[in-house]
């Protein structure tokens, strides 16, 4: 059996876009500060984030901000949206300082446009309960939902105002907030199994473990389909076989490491998750099937950098053959 720790806190993919040498990197991004397009590298940035290639996000990211710099002024919306962009990207790398320091102009430009975005409110918000300054942090959720953002963005705002009140030991306010945010969004996302998860372990530390279970049983078909969503079959057709005696097992070359969702941390959450997959002769990985399940998010963050890991093949007789193998990835909040 592999397994995986990753350092700290994606969706289902498809096949990754050739890479991108530094030679490269720097044509693309003369070329789009020659042609002012910062939706060229946003787009080329994000790839490299589902890739986890963060040097080259950031760098992308980076140039994305110039060129907004460029042809709106560091005083318009547009630019606060490309600092919204950065500042992501740095809280997906931990980086948290870093993010609230670029979410912090973010803030002052929209204001001084006319007002903050709910986007904008959430970071706040996620950065006031970071540091357990509660009431501050409840606050701005609620001034994010008066904007009455999209149904995504409410459903997320509702369910992380319900995780902290939960914290905040108010139950009967929580689970206000998070069947709530499931009117607004009960769409078999997996923000809604978050949101059906947090539910239900509020549900069963009530003593209420009835109504949890059929909502328990949900958010688990949901996290099923969305780690296997993205498989896809071996080249040739090729059927893959348990590795036994007389054949060499597949051996892990590189791997990246997976992330902490943000739900899992805020509450706290950590475990294993394992996963069954398929090693296609060429040693890439082509089919994850979830066999023990975590959840807030944490199983398809391990399916997708498992997705990623690249092995030397198993081999039968000498010939490269697609081997099934179970993999477990550890999260732990350090």
């Amino acid at each position: 059996m592999l397994a995986a720790a990753p350092l700290a806190a994606m969706r289902p993919q498809a096949e990754a876009t050739p890479a991108v040498s530094a030679a490269e990197m720097d044509t693309l991004i003369r070329t789009a500060l020659a042609q002012r397009d910062e939706a060229a590298l946003e787009r080329l940035a994000a790839e490299m984030v589902r890739q986890h290639k963060y040097p080259e996000a950031n760098r992308l990211a980076a140039a994305a901000v110039e060129v907004r710099a460029l042809h709106y002024g560091v005083q318009s919306r547009e630019y606060a949206r490309g600092l919204a962009m950065q500042g992501g990207l740095l809280r997906r790398q931990g980086k948290w300082e870093q993010a609230e320091e670029a979410y912090q102009k973010v803030l002052a430009l929209q204001e001084a446009a006319g007002g903050a975005d709910a986007s904008t409110l959430e970071f706040m918000a996620l950065t006031a309960r970071r540091r357990k300054d509660y009431e501050k942090a409840v606050a701005m959720y609620q001034r994010a939902l008066a904007l009455q953002p999209d149904a995504r963005l409410t459903a997320r705002l509702y369910a992380g105002l319900g995780s902290l009140e939960a914290d905040l030991g108010r139950p009967v306010e929580a689970e206000q907030h998070f069947r709530a945010a499931l009117q607004a969004r009960d769409d078999g996302s997996s923000d809604s199994a978050s949101t059906l998860e947090l539910l239900v372990r509020l549900l069963n530390s009530r003593d209420r473990s009835g109504e949890a279970k059929p909502l328990a049983e949900r958010a688990a078909r949901i996290r099923q389909e969305a780690v296997a969503m993205a498989n896809r079959p071996v080249p040739g057709g090729q059927s893959a076989v348990k590795v036994e005696e007389g054949m060499e097992a597949p051996k892990l070359v590189s791997k990246i490491e997976p992330q902490y969702s943000e739900e899992a941390r805020a509450a706290r959450h950590w475990g294993t998750v394992v996963l069954a997959i398929v090693i296609g002769p060429d040693g890439r990985v082509y089919s994850v099937e979830l066999k023990e399940s975590l959840g807030l998010g944490l199983d398809e963050q391990a399916a997708d950098a498992v997705r990623q890991w690249v092995f030397s093949p198993g081999k039968a007789n000498g010939t490269p053959v697609a081997v099934k193998a179970t993999v477990e990835v550890n999260f732990r909040l350090m």
